[in-house]
């Protein structure tokens, strides 16, 4: 098979990469996805989001190596392996990042001001268009709308405590709390292989259940892929480039198992040497977080949606009017702070979730637990970094992924400053009410070396790696601000593994942004003539 472009990865990027260059209906794309299909209510139903991320079948299963700051442990790192990548399986927050985080970036093209068209191209805000939001874009968001008395409690804590109350979260307001912004809509999580169609377009051949074993190089330039699915391995030809949107993890993999990368490291292996990029799987940042719970003795929490009578009304609500708890998310309210005084640049994110959810696996596990709530603390851009490397020369081999998290013990304070703040806000009159018990952390581990070694032992991580092929117009970095891989003709990297530093946001919203900045990369490439001609070879 022959394609004009040819797309690794149906995720957030990868989708609507593939879509906008099957824009041009004589243009012949191909995106391949190793995971299967999207249509499951586990998938499209909002409120079964807990359920959806912790399904093994669609998740490549990945964990890191043991962390010597988190005491050996090995924690669970989700990616996902369906049509939509995390967007089919994530929290569906729509969040950006504060501007500042964006301008420190300092790669030329790649500033807020410079970026912002390309958040708001993929969005349609319930609110309209505005200065900050995109009005008629395919992905539907709105603030969460999620009427339990714990969510206000919270939003007037927060306030008590000092914040300002914000109405747009994603503007540019620090040490601010309000409403949190979902990707919901109709009752449906806008998936962006729903919501991008790209099932529906003549010129786009999807490959579902396609592992992408390696890239295929001649000469210098990318010129396809060879990929394994139940027909067993075959090779697919791209005439004008090959974009890879395989997330954070898995892009560096492929790069690196296709001889992309450092050539002593790759040699040692056993895998020669196309192009050495040293860069490549280095610079791994991800969030991590701590989760505080509380008890309380009031049903002013989600639990209350468990009883018979509600859950029976819930689900006749959604299944006729698509309305009612099932088409929320527990998370709903939160913010954006700088722990330090007289920074202006945040540093921590803190959530509500207006439910105490259990570890799992299992669904009834994974539903609320008890009447409670949880402050889910999520540290913004990390110090340490780690790297991506792969186990063996074997393209099925799960990767080795060395986080480091607290390998630099700035981090570990700023997460500990995060849970101080989210105490406080916890203790404020409109929230002890309702309060009976703090369940996590407890008694044991109050403050200072306390708090600390309880984080050590306890924190976690959000599924949000980022930076493995980073993106910059210095000579080490992975890919150029157009997004091309240094060394390779043809060859693109476009999704989360591009960003240099991570926002204290999550990367549903920066990768949309990425696939939508790469394709107007592609095309604008094209314009003088159509985007096939430039491509294909004369007669």
């Amino acid at each position: 098979m022959s394609f004009d472009y040819i797309v690794v990865g149906a995720g957030a990027a990868g989708c609507i990469t593939a879509v906008r260059l099957a824009e041009d209906r004589a243009c012949r794309v191909c995106l391949i996805e190793a995971g299967g299909n999207d249509a499951s209510p586990w998938v499209r139903i909002p409120m079964f989001s807990f359920v959806a991320w912790s399904r093994p079948q669609w998740s490549w299963g990945y964990s890191t190596e043991p962390n010597a700051a988190m005491d050996g442990r090995q924690l669970a790192l989700t990616q996902a392996k369906i049509l939509g990548g995390g967007t089919s399986i994530n929290g569906m927050l729509y969040a950006r990042g504060h501007p500042a985080e964006f301008d420190r970036w300092q790669v030329p093209g790649w500033s807020f001001a410079e970026l912002l068209p390309f958040f708001k191209r993929s969005e349609s805000y319930s609110g309209g268009e505005t200065k900050w939001r995109g009005g008629s874009g395919p992905i539907m968001t709105r603030p969460s709308t999620l009427n339990l008395p714990i969510v206000n409690a919270f939003l007037t804590a927060a306030e008590r405590a000092g914040f300002a109350r914000a109405s747009d979260l994603n503007s540019d307001v620090l040490n601010s709390f309000g409403p949190i912004d979902v990707a919901i809509g109709r009752g449906i999580r806008q998936s962006a292989a729903l919501r991008f169609g790209v099932k529906h377009r003549s010129n786009l051949t999807v490959l579902r259940d396609t592992r992408t074993l390696r890239i295929l190089v001649d000469k210098g330039k990318a010129v396809g892929v060879a990929i394994a699915d139940r027909h067993g391995q075959r090779l697919i030809r791209a005439e004008c480039e090959v974009i890879i949107s395989a997330g954070a993890i898995n892009s560096p993999k492929l790069l690196l198992g296709s001889g992309i990368g450092p050539a002593d490291e790759l040699r040692a292996l056993g895998i020669e040497a196309i192009c050495d990029v040293p860069a490549v799987g280095r610079n791994l940042s991800n969030h991590a977080n701590y989760t505080l719970m509380y008890e309380v003795s009031q049903p002013v929490t989600a639990y209350r949606f468990r009883s018979p009578l509600r859950a029976i009304a819930g689900g006749l609500a959604y299944a006729f009017q698509r309305d009612g708890f099932l088409a929320e998310t527990t998370f709903s309210a939160g913010g954006v702070i700088a722990t330090s005084p007289g920074e202006m640049v945040p540093d921590v994110n803190i959530a509500l979730s207006s439910a105490l959810m259990g570890p799992g696996p299992g669904i009834w596990k994974t539903m609320p637990q008890a009447h409670g709530f949880m402050l889910s603390v999520r540290q913004g851009t990390p110090y340490s970094r780690g790297q991506v490397r792969l186990r063996s020369a074997d393209p099925m081999a799960p990767p080795v992924i060395d986080t480091r998290y607290f390998s630099d013990p700035r981090d570990i304070e700023v997460l500990a400053n995060g849970v101080r703040t989210a105490r406080r806000i916890a203790a404020q009159p409109d929230m002890q009410r309702y309060v009976s018990k703090e369940l996590r952390p407890g008694p044991l581990a109050e403050d200072g070396l306390a708090l600390i070694q309880h984080l050590k032992e306890n924190a976690g991580n959000v599924f949000h790696p980022g930076g493995t092929c980073r993106l910059g117009a210095d000579s080490d970095s992975v890919v150029d601000p157009k997004l091309r891989v240094r060394g390779v003709d043809g060859l693109r990297v476009a999704d989360a593994s591009v960003l240099p530093m991570l926002t204290t946001a999550g990367t549903f919203a920066s990768s949309m942004m990425v696939g939508e900045r790469a394709a107007s990369f592609i095309r604008g490439e094209c314009s003088e003539k159509s985007m096939r001609a430039p491509c294909r070879p004369g007669p």
